[in-house]
């Protein structure tokens, strides 16, 4: 989206915090001990940079606060009118910059569990119920709540994508071939009855597959399965890239009772009908149904309703072609980037607007906290 912000109104700045990354000396229970941000995503960040983005990346020395007091200090000499931290509380340098108030106007992204600090002055959610729910007690706390409905997808990329070759993934032609991309299948296949309900199901459908896109160990649950059930389940592992694998399937399942977000919008704009179900009111355990929308949504933790509709698709090849292609129109009327990206303008036009009348009735919303 950076690329149509209307630069008359925003000068988009990226500052990376590397929380998760490499640090020297080292903390070995980070997740990428050994991989700073420029080197696992310096693609990225040079794709941001030819857009004319200003991208500035934390010092990685010293411990945790040293980071943030040079995060601090690197994030008010840009002089930003606006932050937007995507985080969550697991995040301490971008909560640490919160408190410390390096903008007039701070906002978190909430990527899950929302960064509820002194400093934030709001929330911006992608999903209405989780907004619903939260709301009352932001509102005590004196913070905002903001919606932008959905996450972005790139529709362009999932046109351009070609179908992967399902004889180079071992899966027959003819099979019905099930999809879940994520990082947290393997948790999720065990939390809840996801993985024996997947399990039952492949064992009554002989022709259906199932494949799993994303890292993770995975034996737990293949040691639990059948022969005849573990040679129709596919591990195709990590990929930059999960579209080819998406288009090279007939059905997307999203876990349950907590399923994915980014996952379900790319099946959708890769025009592959999605079984989400409304599992509960946390923002994991309904975001699937959210996005697919109420018509295809399944209602609330109903799994034999999950299980029907998948086997109804099973069975109809057209149904599942016409629910594909609805879902694809879903995404791109609703979750495209340009539609997004006016909705994320609306709101950073609306805090700064909030803050400057605030300011105007005496309140210290643009005047910065000290840091320790």
């Amino acid at each position: 989206m950076l690329e149509l912000h209307d630069r008359d109104r925003f000068e988009p700045q990226v500052l990376v915090t590397e929380e998760f990354t490499a640090r020297r000396p080292p903390l070995r229970f980070l997740r990428w001990p050994h991989a700073p941000s420029m080197e696992i995503g310096g693609a990225l960040v040079e794709r941001i940079r030819s857009l004319d983005v200003d991208v500035r990346c934390a010092e990685v020395e010293g411990d945790y606060l040293e980071g943030a007091r040079g995060a601090v200090a690197l994030a008010r000499s840009l002089r930003p009118d606006l932050a937007v931290f995507v985080g969550s509380p697991a995040c301490p340098i971008q909560a640490a910059m919160a408190w410390s108030r390096v903008a007039p106007v701070q906002l978190n992204q909430n990527i899950g569990s929302p960064l509820v600090i002194d400093g934030i002055d709001g929330v911006i959610y992608h999903n209405p119920e989780t907004a619903e729910k939260d709301r009352s007690d932001l509102h005590r706390r004196g913070i905002r709540v903001h919606e932008v409905h959905g996450m972005c997808t790139d529709l362009e990329a999932a046109d351009r994508a070609c179908k992967a070759d399902r004889r180079e993934l071992g899966v027959p032609a003819s099979a019905v071939l099930l999809v879940t991309a994520g990082n947290k299948i393997p948790a999720r296949l065990n939390h809840g009855s996801f993985g024996a309900d997947l399990s039952r199901f492949l064992r009554a459908r002989t022709d259906a597959w199932w494949m799993a896109v994303g890292r993770g160990d995975f034996s737990p649950f293949m040691q639990g399965l059948e022969e005849s059930v573990r040679r129709r389940v596919v591990l195709a592992g990590a990929r930059d890239d999960i579209r080819p694998l998406l288009k090279a399937a007939d059905i997307y399942l999203n876990e349950y009772p907590e399923g994915g977000c980014n996952t379900v919008l790319e099946a959708m704009a890769c025009g592959l009908p999605v079984a989400a179900m409304h599992a509960g009111r946390a923002h994991t355990e309904n975001i699937g149904a959210q996005l697919v929308g109420p018509e295809h949504a399944i209602d609330m933790d109903n799994r034999a309703a999950y299980w029907e509709l998948v086997t109804r698709w099973c069975d109809d090849a057209p149904a599942r072609r016409r629910a594909g292609e609805v879902l694809k129109a879903r995404a791109r009327q609703r979750f495209g980037d340009e539609a997004l990206c006016t909705a994320y303008e609306a709101v950073y036009e609306s805090a700064l607007l909030h803050s400057t009348a605030g300011a105007k009735a005496g309140a210290s919303a643009l005047s910065p906290c000290s840091s320790s």
